[in-house]
C-alpha cells in the first residue's frame, strides 16, 4: 500500500507525523507532497530528505498551491495500490497499517476504514464525538497498545470514513473515482462525498477499533474556514438529500455505545504500570490474615 501524507505548513506537527510513519515502518511506501508550503522549513525539510528517496519513500512537490484535494488526488493517481491518507497533524502507532488492511480484507464489501482517535468525530475516544485528551497514565502509544489489548474487534459499519487517517481499497477507488475536486477544491466534505459513491458502488465504510491513531486537529475554526464548511456541507446535503438524515440517525442511536463503555470501564482498570495486580495481590493476602 502507499501512505499518502500532504503537506501545508504546519512543519512541527509535520515533523511529529514522519517521525511516527518512518518509527513504524512496515510493509508500505510513504508518499509525502507539499502542496507549496509558505513555512521555508518545509521547503528545507523536502530538501534534506532528498538523498534518502527510494522505493519506499518518495517526495512530492506541487509547483503551486493547489490545495487539499487535488494534493491528494495527485497522491491517489501516483499509486497504484491501496491508499491511506494521512494528516500531518496526526501520530501512528505501532502495526497501524498492518491491522487497517487486516481489516480492510476482512470482507470483500470493505471499501474504507478509519481507526479510532482522540479527535475524529464518530470515530472519537473514549467520549463520542468529542476533541479527547490522551486519557491520564497513557502515552500515546501506550493508549494504542490498550485499544489494541481490550478490542472486541467488531469492525462496525459508519456511515462515512473520517479524513484524518483513511485505508482506501485500490478496486473501491477505481469504482468510486477520485475526489471532487470542481466541488470540493479547498476540502472539506470531500471524504464525505467519496463514502456516499463508495457506498452506492456496493462497499461499505467501516471503523477498525482495535487501532487508534493521535490527530491532532483544529480547536476552532477561523471564520472563513467555518464558513467553508457550511458551504460543503450544503452541497454534500444537496448531492445526497440522505447524508445528513443517516450521520444523525448514527450519532443519536450511537451503536457504537458498547465499544465505547469497554473502553471506559477498562480505562478504570487498566494495569499501565504493572503494579495493580500486586497491589490488589497484597490486599487480599492480608485481608485473609485478618479474617483468620
Amino acid at each position: 500500500m502507499d501512505v499518502i501524507v500532504p503537506v501545508y505548513n504546519a512543519y512541527e506537527d509535520t515533523l511529529k507525523c514522519l517521525y511516527s510513519v518512518l518509527k513504524n515502518a512496515g510493509n508500505f511506501r510513504t508518499v509525502l507532497i507539499n502542496d507549496k508550503s509558505t513555512d521555508h522549513r518545509i521547503k528545507d525539510l523536502f530538501t534534506k530528505l532528498k538523498p534518502f528517496e527510494s522505493e519506499k519513500f518518495v517526495l512530492l512537490e506541487n509547483p503551486e498551491n493547489k490545495g487539499f484535494v487535488k494534493t491528494v488526488n495527485r497522491g491517489m493517481k501516483f499509486s497504484e495500490k491501496d491508499v491511506i491518507l494521512l494528516n500531518s497533524d496526526t501520530i501512528v502507532t505501532e502495526g497501524w497499517t498492518r491491522k487497517l488492511k487486516r481489516c480492510a480484507y476482512s470482507d470483500e464489501k470493505i471499501g474504507t476504514v478509519t481507526p479510532f482517535t482522540n479527535n475524529g468525530t464518530i470515530c472519537s475516544i473514549p467520549n463520542f464525538c468529542e476533541n479527547n485528551e490522551i486519557p491520564a497514565g497513557f502515552t500515546i502509544e501506550a493508549f494504542a497498545n490498550f485499544i489494541e489489548q481490550i478490542s472486541l474487534k467488531k469492525y462496525p459499519e459508519i456511515p462515512t470514513a473520517v479524513g484524518f487517517c483513511m485505508y482506501i481499497k485500490r478496486e473501491a477507488l477505481d469504482k468510486a473515482g477520485y475526489f471532487n475536486e470542481e466541488a470540493f477544491g479547498k476540502g472539506y466534505g470531500e471524504e464525505n462525498d467519496f463514502c456516499m459513491r463508495v457506498i452506492r458502488k456496493g462497499y461499505k465504510n467501516v471503523l477498525c477499533d482495535d487501532t487508534f491513531v493521535f490527530h491532532k486537529g483544529e480547536a476552532s475554526f477561523s471564520a472563513s474556514k467555518a464558513e467553508l464548511i457550511k458551504k460543503n456541507l450544503d452541497t454534500l446535503s444537496k448531492m445526497y438529500p440522505d447524508y445528513i438524515p443517516a450521520v444523525s440517525k448514527f450519532i443519536n442511536s450511537n451503536p457504537l455505545k458498547e465499544i465505547h463503555e469497554n473502553i471506559q470501564l477498562r480505562i478504570q482498570t487498566w494495569d499501565i504500570q504493572k503494579k495493580k495486580n500486586n497491589v490488589y495481590t497484597s490486599f487480599m493476602g492480608w485481608r485473609n490474615r485478618k479474617s483468620c
